[in-house]
């Protein structure tokens, strides 16, 4: 049985793996969702965050409670936090799963892979110039979203190739989120013998559109 540990994407929390986090257990596996530093909408803080102290977190709760034989999954920004947290945590990292994930290069931002049009998207919404605000419908919809820091998209991951050096590496596209930056991380991973790509029928919520095939999927790849 594997040790799983969910990270979600900008300004969500561990809430939402609620949907595939009782199959993962049932199927026998050991999962953590962890809410990252302020994407707690009960528990604002007011501390500068940025790409460290969300590799942080993980590092923290891997070391903490003395994890090995680890999968990381990611959704979305969490790629890159999963990234950096490999670097962290050599020996104790058995796969990665990057789920419509940035899968950043050496020394690269999430933002490098905006669009000129996404970036002044998010720069349009940062109405406090610290963090990116959700769309008022979409937080409708989803109350405990909360705005994200932008220090997040602006600092480079860095780490030495050799982290990612595990059993299982698996980037799951999201086929209807079209185009995104993911269309071309997963062109750059499937003509890599160490890659599984994987594509499925749904929009960038993956999650939430299709749980059931997403935990086929984390189950499958942690056999």
């Amino acid at each position: 049985m594997a040790t799983i540990v969910l990270i979600a994407g900008s300004g969500h929390g561990g809430w939402y793996f609620d949907e595939v986090v009782p199959g993962l257990k049932q199927l026998g596996h050991t999962v953590y969702a962890p809410t990252l530093t302020g994407m707690d909408h009960e528990n604002p803080v007011s501390t500068v965050i940025n790409l460290d102290t969300h590799i942080e977190d993980v590092v923290q709760l891997v070391e903490s409670e003395n994890l090995t034989d680890v999968v990381l999954v990611g959704h979305s920004y969490a790629g890159m936090v999963i990234t950096g947290a490999a670097e962290r945590l050599r020996g104790r990292i058995r796969g990665l799963l990057y789920c419509d994930a940035m899968v950043p290069e050496p020394g690269k931002r999430l933002w490098d892979a905006l669009s000129i049009e996404m970036q002044e998207l998010f720069l349009s919404v940062s109405f406090d110039g610290y963090r990116v605000f959700p769309d008022p419908a979409f937080q409708e919809m989803r109350p405990r979203v909360v705005p994200h820091p932008l220090p997040t998209y602006l600092q480079p991951v860095h780490y030495e190739p050799s982290a990612l050096d595990v059993d299982i590496k698996v980037f799951v596209l999201a086929a209807e989120n079209n185009p995104s930056p993911f269309q071309e991380i997963a062109k750059r991973l499937e003509g890599q013998a160490d890659w599984t790509v994987i594509s499925v029928a749904s929009g960038h919520d993956m999650f939430v559109d299709v749980p059931g095939r997403m935990l086929e999927i984390i189950a499958e790849a942690v056999a």
